[in-house]
């Protein structure tokens, strides 16, 4: 599904320029056919003070308020692993573990790592990848500081806060770690980076507590939310407000419901259809209005 679909490429470019979006693509490719994971993992940084955090990452999340949330079942995955209510939760850990086990690999080729942790989820709580960051530190002779990483203060959801000032002045203070790093570099997980309020502020607890490095390692990169262009997408939105996007506790096949029939879709075709549809919106939209290409 596009992110975005402009009536000429003077408008894209403009829109590019005005600095109004920001664009990460999917580097990470698992193909629906095989059990594999190919592609290249993207990465990222964020300066904090005096510290730069390099960011390993394996893709996009798009959020419930998103367009892309009605089809994208990545981002069901990681939003499913957070509710111990929905009976998809932890369905996932055995895929989250291979993609956090790559990413790892990626680290210790460029820098030689001593420890493994990841963000505590709640007041008294250790993390929700507590299990695959026990898997990672055997398999990797990391050592696991996650029972000395915890929260000091609960917080309320990031995702109610609109801007990063806000996020960060909400997380200020919430972790603490009760052990000497001494020098010792960190592989610090989680899932989602949005505008990495939380990591950082967690970074700079175990900077603190005396590491020299921290490389943070995150299922996916968060994506604001956008209009699907600039005038139309009625045919997504009757889409996502005819059917919801669900997984096979079983199999964790993806398949769509309809919410008024109790109709199955199954996913991979839905998602044709859409595009089809889609197609035939856009070009209709661009036949309707004059589109300017003399600077071309």
């Amino acid at each position: 599904m596009p992110d975005l679909t402009c009536h000429s490429i003077k408008a894209f470019i403009e829109l590019i320029k005005s600095g109004a979006w920001r664009f990460l693509g999917e580097r990470l490719i698992h193909k629906s056919n095989s059990k594999s994971l190919r592609g290249k993992l993207g990465e990222t940084s964020i300066n904090k003070e005096q510290h730069k955090i390099p960011v390993i990452l394996a893709g996009r999340y798009f959020g419930s308020n998103h367009y892309r949330s009605s089809t994208d079942y990545y981002s069901l995955a990681i939003r499913k692993n957070k509710d111990p209510q929905n009976r998809l939760y932890g369905k996932f850990d055995g895929i989250f573990l291979r993609i956090f086990t790559a990413e790892t690999r990626r680290i210790c080729t460029i820098a030689e790592m001593d420890c493994i942790c990841g963000i505590p989820d709640h007041l008294g709580s250790k993390s929700r990848f507590e299990n695959i960051i026990s898997n990672i530190a055997t398999k990797f002779s990391l050592e696991n500081i996650q029972p000395y990483l915890g929260r000091r203060k609960s917080y309320s959801e990031q995702k109610s806060k609109t801007s990063a000032a806000d996020r960060s002045t909400n997380i200020k203070g919430a972790f603490s770690c009760n052990i000497n790093l001494n020098e010792r570099k960190v592989i610090l997980i989680d899932d989602i980076l949005t505008t990495g309020a939380t990591l950082t502020e967690c970074a700079d607890t175990l900077f603190k507590a005396g590491a020299s490095e921290v490389i943070g390692a995150v299922l996916a990169a968060n994506q604001l939310s956008r209009d699907y262009w600039l005038n139309a997408g009625t045919e997504l939105k009757l889409f996502s407000t005819t059917y919801s996007l669900r997984g096979n506790a079983k199999n964790l096949t993806p398949f769509f419901t309809n919410l008024h029939t109790e109709e199955t879709l199954d996913y991979n075709q839905a998602c044709i259809r859409l595009q089809k549809n889609l197609n035939s919106e856009i070009i209709k939209a661009e036949k309707s209005q004059p589109i300017d290409n003399s600077t071309f």
